[in-house]
Formats: C-alpha cells, sequence, structure tokens
C-alpha cells in the first residue's frame, strides 16, 4: 500500500496581523484549538497567531475531505483583536 507524504496531508496557516486573520490551507481535515493564548492548527503553533490577536480564522479545502474541528477545550477563540464584541 503507498501512503501519500507527509507534506501532502499537512496543514499550513500564515497569519496576516494587518487584518487579524488565520489562514488555514489543508487536503484533509483539520482540527484548531487553543493553548493558553496561542491558537494551534493539527497540534502546532501558527506562527505569531494568538486569540488575543485574531478576529477571523479562514479555511481553505486544497481537495480531499473537507472537514474542520474547532476544539474548545482550551477555551472559546476570544477575547480577539477588535474587542467591541
Amino acid at each position: 500500500m503507498l501512503l501519500p507524504p507527509q507534506a501532502a496531508l499537512a496543514a499550513s496557516c500564515a497569519f496576516d496581523p494587518d487584518s487579524a486573520t488565520v489562514t488555514v490551507n489543508f487536503r484533509k481535515g483539520v482540527s484548531v484549538r487553543r493553548d493558553g493564548d496561542v491558537i494551534l492548527i493539527k497540534g502546532k503553533p501558527c506562527e505569531g497567531a494568538t486569540v488575543t490577536n485574531t478576529d477571523l480564522l479562514q479555511f481553505i479545502a486544497l481537495k480531499g475531505q473537507r472537514a474542520v474541528r474547532l476544539n474548545l477545550a482550551g477555551g472559546p477563540f476570544a477575547p480577539g483583536a477588535d474587542r467591541r464584541g
């Protein structure tokens, strides 16, 4: 049985501080949670993204399974960068 390379299964994320947006590209299902204030994508920190500087999580499914799992066990994705509510 041939397995796809790990890079093909991995999710990538980018944080844009100007728009306070995290963009996640993925080919298979992806999980998102917080650890303290840090936003984790598939268990790894999204460089520079925290729940205090991010207002939007944007997901782009490249192909394959399109499932996003938000794990709130570590708390909500709040307060965000824009604290006006």
